[in-house]
């Protein structure tokens, strides 16, 4: 009977944080186009935030996928100078359509 209640308690808050981490994608996004054209560290380093806080909490529902992404997202806007604009776009669309279920 524990489970169950657990398990409601966290689809309930699985509801309330998925749109919050879908709009975290979107400062991934402008990450993405600052590597792509000024680099304002600012904007990428907002965007390396936004990643890790994906990645914590969508290892916290077990979203292996999502996890996966954002890792590797994060690892490429540290990592500024070797980042490929394209596959990172790429990456962000995967992980956008992950989270949206």
């Amino acid at each position: 009977m524990a489970d169950l209640s657990l398990d409601r308690a966290l689809d309930r808050i699985w509801t309330r944080a998925r749109p919050n981490l879908v709009a975290r994608v979107d400062a991934i996004d402008r990450a993405i186009d600052a590597l792509d054209g000024d680099a304002n560290p600012d904007v990428i380093d907002a965007g390396g935030d936004a990643a890790h806080k994906i990645a914590g909490l969508a290892g916290t529902f077990s979203l292996d996928e999502a996890t996966r992404l954002a890792r590797c997202l994060v690892r490429a806007l540290e990592d500024r100078d070797d980042a490929d604009p394209a596959a990172l776009r790429r990456q962000a669309h995967e992980l956008r359509a992950v989270l949206e279920g």
